[in-house]
């Protein structure tokens, strides 16, 4: 884990390598952005036949996770129960509820944040779980 209040390309690398070994493990080509606190990507990377749409989506929510704080799984349930908050929030740029972004922490700081596409929402998740995992 590092201990300063800012993600690096190598760190970004070592949260990356592990979600590809998870997606690569459970058989998923994947898609996988880091972002930065900013929201701002550090790095990616697209397995080869990951859906086109993965990389916007992963994107996404990278980026909702950073600017939330929270995984974008938490969103869901509110968005399924909610589907007039769901039409309101969506239409906010970049927002989504859909699980597969994690936010990225050194020493309780929030520094970035992994998103994960080109699986169904569980697989999202455990890949980005597991990138995440590797930072510490």
């Amino acid at each position: 884990m590092i201990e300063r209040n800012v993600l690096t390309l190598q760190d970004a690398e070592i949260i990356l390598a592990a979600g590809k070994a998870k997606a690569l493990e459970i058989g998923v080509a994947m898609t996988l952005v880091v972002v930065d606190h900013s929201g701002h990507p550090v790095a990616g990377i697209r397995m080869d036949e990951s859906p086109l749409m993965a990389l916007a989506m992963a994107k996404q929510k990278a980026y909702t996770a950073v600017g939330m704080g929270v995984p974008t799984s938490s969103w869901e349930s509110v968005a399924n129960e909610n589907p007039s908050f769901a039409g309101s929030i969506t239409s906010i740029h970049k927002f989504t509820p859909f699980g597969g972004g994690i936010p990225v922490r050194a020493e309780g700081t929030l520094v970035g944040a992994l998103g994960v596409s080109g699986g169904a929402v569980e697989e999202d998740i455990a890949v980005a779980e597991a990138g995440v995992a590797a930072f510490g």
